[in-house]
């Protein structure tokens, strides 16, 4: 055993024994993202949303006691409940934040009004994400003199000159029937331009008009900061497929001066082109407060701001809690309808959609629809109009027979506070669906904003219903 031992030792290598002394291969270092939206330490505010929530989620008020819910798995009329009215706050969107930015850019300014362009930057630095740092100087435009107020400091906002005076990033671009038509390239970029001009303690209102005729939804997170990354401002604009061209509006007040300022644009969703934008304007506004970044839809008059009302696309643009939903064409005059059930042994239930625009104090609102009940029993829904946060809204207990066909209903609601979003809603009283054709119907939703309304009372309930105000039952 020795001797073989021995001759075990002799025909090792010294080599085998010896250290490795190779020094490791550092690792490449990282590339950031050019992905032109705020460093991922920067807050984000919260989305301006017109399309509705996932299926998962409830729409609940914040609190049990805040809201004028209806009873509980009964098909008939309760004791007035008892309500207080101490919701929760809305978030607000951040007006500041601070993020370390190094960077350069290689990119080429727009020099030509027309054609489809695909522009890329390339940044490096202690960024993450973001449009880098500008070292741009030939897309300065303005001037650093205050102009008078409710001045344009946009160069070419309406595109009329095509692309001038714009730069892009990490996009695809191009002038359609004089508006921009623009998309990401790799899940995020957009577009900006920088303007010389100290902001310091002042009101700035900007306004654009947008439309999103594809299939997709698009999201435009609009931003007015420094170019540190240190003071912005900023709303969230989700546009849902095939979303009708409407103003929106951002207004905020600028506690420290910067210049330039830097005006942007960051788009997120796929690389079709489908998000239009046009008439963009930033104005300096004198005699308003705002004590908050505002982020708004101006609803236009008269018209209907119900995303398919008539369920032409199925759940696209509708959500259900607890409930079981489905779409089938009757024919007749109103081919596709909505079928709806609140799902057996569940705590409510009902359907919801989050319309994108937003309604001033003391206007007035017209919640109109179709309903019917093809069920063999009578049955009670609540139907709501109402803000977000559940602070201001007007609804109305309404017993349908069984076998009811499709039959007109009306709600007339006069807001109390100004809504960042108007939300409809379907409380469905009873939970005992199974199975089968879910009991209620609905055609023909529409939502108008009545701009020249002599309305002057809370809530009006169709004719032999029950409203729920937000401290009684009448």
């Amino acid at each position: 055993m020795a001797l073989l031992l021995a001759v075990l030792l002799l025909t090792l290598s010294p080599a085998a024994f010896a250290q490795d002394t190779t020094p490791p291969v550092e690792p490449p270092t990282p590339i950031p993202s050019d992905t032109p939206v705020p460093p991922s330490d920067t807050p984000i505010p919260p989305s301006q949303t017109p399309v509705p929530p996932t299926n998962t989620e409830t729409p609940l008020p914040p609190t049990d006691t805040d809201t004028p819910l209806p009873p509980m798995d009964t098909a008939t009329e309760s004791p007035s409940p008892t309500f207080t009215d101490t919701a929760a706050a809305v978030p607000t969107p951040s007006q500041t934040a601070t993020a370390s930015v190094t960077a350069t850019i290689s990119e080429t300014p727009t020099s030509t009004g027309t054609g489809t362009q695909t522009t890329t930057a390339t940044a490096t630095g202690s960024r993450r994400t973001g449009f880098p740092t500008p070292l741009l100087n030939v897309l300065v435009v303005g001037t650093a003199t205050p102009p008078a107020p409710d001045v344009n400091l946009i160069s070419n906002g309406t595109f009329a000159n095509g692309l001038i005076d714009w730069a892009f990033s990490g996009s695809t671009q191009q002038i359609e029937n004089g508006a921009l038509k623009i998309a990401p390239t790799t899940g995020g970029g957009g577009f900006y331009q920088f303007v010389n001009y100290n902001s310091a303690g002042e009101i700035f209102e900007v306004n654009f008009r947008a439309s999103n005729p594809s299939p997709t939804v698009k999201t435009l997170n609009l931003i007015v900061r420094d170019t540190a990354w240190a003071t912005q401002y900023n709303c969230v604009f989700t546009l849902s497929a095939y979303a009708p061209q409407q103003f929106y509006r951002m207004r905020f007040d600028t506690a420290a001066g910067f210049i330039p300022m830097v005006f942007q644009g960051a788009l997120s969703g796929d690389s079709s082109l489908g998000l239009l934008i046009d008439d963009i304007t930033m104005v300096r506004k004198t005699g308003i407060t705002v004590p908050t970044t505002e982020c708004t839809v101006a609803p236009p008059g008269n018209t209907n701001l119900v995303y398919d009302g008539e369920f032409n696309q199925g759940a696209a643009n509708w959500a259900a809690f607890n409930a079981t939903m489905n779409f089938t064409n009757i024919g007749g005059a109103n081919g596709n309808i909505m079928q709806i059930g609140r799902n057996a042994n569940t705590p409510d239930g009902g359907f919801y959609q989050y319309n994108p625009y937003s309604a001033p104090a003391n206007g007035v609102l017209q919640f109109s629809f179709q309903m019917g009940n093809q069920s063999n029993q009578s049955r009670v829904i609540n139907m709501l109009i109402r803000n977000p946060d559940w602070t201001d809204n007007h609804s109305c207990f309404i017993t349908v027979p069984a076998n009811t066909p499709l039959t007109n209903y009306t709600i007339i609601a006069k807001t109390t506070t100004a809504w960042s979003n108007i939300v409809i809603q379907g409380w469905i009283q009873v939970g005992d669906y199974v199975s089968g054709a879910p009991p209620f119907r609905f055609d023909k939703m529409s939502v108008q904003y009545l701009p020249t309304s002599g309305f002057s009372g809370s809530t009006q309930c169709p004719s032999g219903t029950r409203v729920c105000l937000q401290n009684r039952i009448t």
